[in-house]
């Protein structure tokens, strides 16, 4: 026989003003794909105006780039892999809360299954609180690559007026 309502409310919850788990976690991977997209663009963008302007890998504005694009992958890893232990921590605690409503209440295994469940919470939370990290240390790598990428633009509009400016 499982615990009643009544015995599961009295375990605590998260604070009723702060997100689940689960929605830091969706948020984290919003915005996750987010950057990922937009460093992926910029990618693009950079080696469609650095093939146009013929610049090789040794050019100093391509290694910079390349240096700011091996920062936000390796940033981008991290916070995939940390995205995955929380999902995965996540479904943990759910199952080790269903487990614990299979029990009696207060029987020791029912102990053993909250005291589980909410140690996975804390490590779900915190697993959670390091992909946000990660994603926040992606930004500055997308947003260079981003300006770079803007910069290589500009250089090639240049080009191209001063190359029509000279042919008239």
């Amino acid at each position: 026989m499982g615990a009643t309502d009544a015995e599961l409310d009295a375990i605590r919850s998260p604070p009723p003003h702060g997100h689940s788990t689960f929605d830091l976690i969706e948020r984290a991977r919003f915005h996750f794909d987010l950057f990922r997209g937009r460093h992926a663009m910029a990618g693009h963008f950079f080696a469609l105006y650095g093939a146009h302007l013929g610049l090789l890998q040794g050019d100093p504005l391509w290694q910079t780039w390349e240096g700011h694009h091996a920062t936000a992958i390796q940033n981008a890893d991290g916070a995939l892999q940390r995205l995955r232990f929380a999902a995965a921590s996540c479904q943990a605690l759910v199952d080790a809360y269903a487990t614990a409503r299979s029990f009696h209440p207060w029987s020791p295994a029912w102990i053993a299954w909250v005291s589980a469940w909410q140690s996975l919470a804390l490590r779900a939370t915190s697993g959670v609180t390091k992909v946000v990290f990660m994603v926040r240390l992606m930004r500055r790598p997308c947003f260079t690559n981003q300006i770079d990428a803007c910069r290589k633009n500009l250089l090639v509009r240049k080009l191209v007026l001063v190359d029509e400016h000279v042919n008239l």
